[in-house]
């Protein structure tokens, strides 16, 4: 049996009275480990836990205890949609489990391989209903962040960048929520996106909308830009150390990880 080992994660948990136990390394971000728990028998649960290398994890303590709460409390609130993975119990400050979804992510997915029916049309429906709860995902560009589940169905992952925005009806709500349908777009700008890359037929109005606004243009170059150049400089860093190398037995499964 595949198991994984590191310092920040546990040997075993106790999940609805089951012993899960660490089996692969799904997904390393800069400020995050995402971790697969197997019980012989059961569903999966996926790990996810802020860490920094090294002693940043303790110098940057608070920065991930607030964001490990702050994606746990966007999750509660959007987990009864579908395409949402169940939550599950929280571990510690700074990470909590969610069911894991066995599948690929688009970015893994073969070109010359058609996604599920109708896959797109679903996605669109999952990403309306976080709208509908005021929920801004904010990394929808991110192909990484969608899973093609075995069963077909589109699943949205990782919440650290979502924004989650008061109803109008709240004084706060009314003052936000030109803010709140602009961002609103960007999300379907990047579903726009993700459907002409992957040849899904789009109307004159899709089109239109796929023009880039000078609020993009600058999001982009003030903020995406300069993230991804620090996950570049990061993953550099950590293939050079050989950090996180502590597979023991064998490599994960053949399957795309999907956290």
């Amino acid at each position: 049996m595949t198991t994984y080992q590191h310092p920040h994660v546990p040997d075993s948990v106790l999940i609805n009275g089951l012993t899960y136990r660490p089996a692969s390394l799904l997904r390393r971000t800069m400020v995050s480990l995402n971790v697969l728990y197997e019980c012989t028998g059961q569903p999966g649960y996926v790990l996810k836990i802020g860490t920094f290398s090294s002693a940043l994890t303790w110098l940057f303590w608070p920065l991930l205890v607030y964001m490990a709460w702050r994606e746990q409390r966007i999750h509660r609130r959007i987990e009864d949609v579908p395409g949402i993975p169940a939550r599950g119990p929280r571990y510690g400050w700074r990470g909590y489990f969610h069911e894991y979804i066995p599948g690929q992510t688009l970015e893994n997915w073969p070109r010359s391989q058609p996604l599920p029916e109708h896959f797109f049309a679903r996605l669109a429906t999952i990403v309306a209903a976080l709208h509908e709860l005021r929920v801004f995902y904010g990394d929808l560009d991110r192909k990484a962040n969608i899973i093609v589940g075995d069963d077909g169905q589109p699943w949205l992952l990782d919440y650290q960048s979502c924004l989650a925005f008061r109803r109008p009806d709240h004084w706060w709500g009314r003052h936000t929520d030109r803010l709140f349908r602009r961002l609103q777009q960007e999300d379907e700008y990047h579903l726009l996106k993700h459907r002409r890359c992957y040849g899904d037929p789009l109307s004159p109005a899709d089109l239109q909308m796929l023009e880039r606004s000078r609020l993009s243009h600058w999001w982009r170059i003030l903020i995406l830009r300069p993230l991804r150049r620090l996950r570049r400089l990061f993953s550099a860093r950590r293939t050079k150390t050989g950090l996180d190398r502590s597979m023991v037995d064998s490599a994960p499964s053949q399957r795309d990880p999907a956290h």
